[in-house]
């Protein structure tokens, strides 16, 4: 690991496997985003907020579970 930025999500950035998702033509059928989050809903709620600012999602995303087609 280079940086603190290039850990987590297999040493992928969350805007990288978004993009990886979209160019490999794939379909989302399922995304939890920091699941482990529920169960603290003020934290859920503002991590689902910060996720959706481009210079800050990245830092934002601990874990993720995907089913892609």
């Amino acid at each position: 690991m280079n940086d603190f930025r290039s850990g987590g999500l297999n040493q992928m950035r969350w805007s990288e496997y978004l993009e990886f998702i979209r160019r490999a033509g794939l379909r989302v059928e399922f995304l939890a985003v920091n699941p482990q989050l529920r169960r603290l809903p003020p934290l859920y709620a503002l991590s689902g907020a910060l996720r959706r600012i481009p210079g800050i999602r990245d830092y934002i995303v601990s874990s993720v579970y995907t089913i892609l087609r």
